[in-house]
């Protein structure tokens, strides 16, 4: 109970005020509404696939099949007939996405050398980075058959009836894919969806700190030394002042979702729980490296500059604004000290379609941060600390 009051306290000195209302909560809203606006796109909107067979066998012939019963896209074949027609659609904005089977895909499946088929896309997306992954799949299935057919017969005409008819029973294809980027130099692009959602933790980490900063005001003129004075339970106190962080940056996650997915249709790539779940877990973490910073330092200025040192490079260094695979090696390896990192793989891993067990690596790592932290924080941040 004492908890809760702590809590509603710092919520109310926060989003409670005018000012703390404005830069907490409408805020982030309409930076990341204009965002959307701007740059995002609607769940109604059909993806446009430019797609062209060059194949006589059943392999490509499938793979167009398949391509054709996928919901949400528009297939169209008539935007060209070669691979540099189908790239120039995409960079001309007439599709979202090429794909060009080449001739004698099928039988070169036969071979152990299965002819590329070429992927073309302006920039990486999830839904695009979705699809990737399930003609990956369809590769390694297709490989299964052409061995499968070869080890029935020596025959070359045998050989290609028996992985016909593999493909048609399996109702699937796949495809050994060559992934072009057709960015204007050359690289391939970061994700919108990413790049909003690092965004949301920026926004999340901003307000986290704002948050904290009252806890160090109450530590720097000793209202939490009188709080320990009363009859409450110092966790008790602790959990207050953790929850009351985590209800703030909680208020802002929802109100930023609910505008930009049903107010706007923004499309996340993920389901709506499993989306706001991992962000929790981040908000944990968050919350974690904010009290730790402000056990560090003896006053809301230094706290506020180390916060200012913090939130903008270790955004940058876990992908909110730059995919990180398009960074150097050793910052890629640094950035796995960062949350954002591990938050930003796990909605990516979502994306892709996977389950939760398969993402409890990048979920887990953010709880032993928010563990490990918090408690530090817990610690450090007391009244008996000396402080100026």
């Amino acid at each position: 109970m004492h908890s809760l009051i702590i809590a509603a306290n710092i919520l109310k000195r926060t989003i409670g005020q005018r000012k703390g209302f404005i830069m907490h909560m409408l805020l982030p809203v309409l930076v990341l509404s204009v965002i959307v606006l701007l740059f995002g796109s609607s769940v109604e909107r059909p993806r446009v696939i430019a797609l062209w067979n060059a194949d006589n066998g059943h392999g490509g012939a499938l793979l167009l099949t398949t391509i054709a019963e996928m919901e949400g896209y528009t297939l169209q074949t008539d935007l060209g007939d070669n691979a540099k027609e189908l790239r120039a659609a995409v960079t001309e904005n007439l599709a979202d996405i090429a794909v060009y089977i080449p001739e004698g895909y099928t039988e070169s499946l036969l071979e152990g050398q299965p002819k590329q088929v070429r992927l073309f896309r302006a920039s990486e997306q999830l839904w695009n980075a979705a699809l990737e992954q399930q003609l990956l799949s369809w590769t390694a299935q297709a490989a299964k058959y052409a061995a499968l057919s070869a080890a029935q017969s020596e025959e070359r005409a045998e050989r290609i009836a028996i992985l016909e008819k593999l493909l048609v029973e399996g109702d699937q294809n796949a495809v050994n894919l060559q992934i072009t980027p057709v960015n204007a130099d050359g690289t391939a692009g970061g994700g919108r969806s990413l790049l909003i959602t690092g965004v949301i933790l920026m926004f999340l980490m901003l307000t986290i700190n704002g948050s904290i900063q009252i806890v160090m005001e109450d530590r720097e003129q000793r209202t939490m030394a009188r709080m320990f004075t009363a009859p409450v339970r110092g966790y008790s106190i602790a959990i207050g002042n953790f929850l009351g962080s985590l209800l703030l940056g909680t208020f802002q996650l929802l109100l930023v979702m609910i505008v930009t997915r049903w107010m706007f249709n923004y499309d996340y790539g993920v389901d709506f729980v499993p989306y706001f779940v991992v962000l929790e877990c981040f908000l944990l973490a968050v919350v974690g490296i904010a009290t730790a910073i402000a056990g560090l330092v003896r006053n809301v200025n230094q706290l506020s500059q180390f916060q200012n040192l913090i939130v903008a490079p270790s955004c940058l260094l876990g992908g909110c604004f730059v995919p990180i695979g398009m960074m150097p090696d050793y910052i890629q390896k640094l950035a796995s000290f960062v949350p954002q990192k591990w938050a930003l793989e796990a909605i990516s891993r979502l994306a892709f379609g996977n389950v939760w067990h398969e993402v409890l690596l990048p979920v887990g790592i953010l709880l032993l941060f928010a563990a490990v932290l918090l408690a530090f924080g817990a610690f450090i941040l007391q009244p008996s600390k000396k402080t100026a």
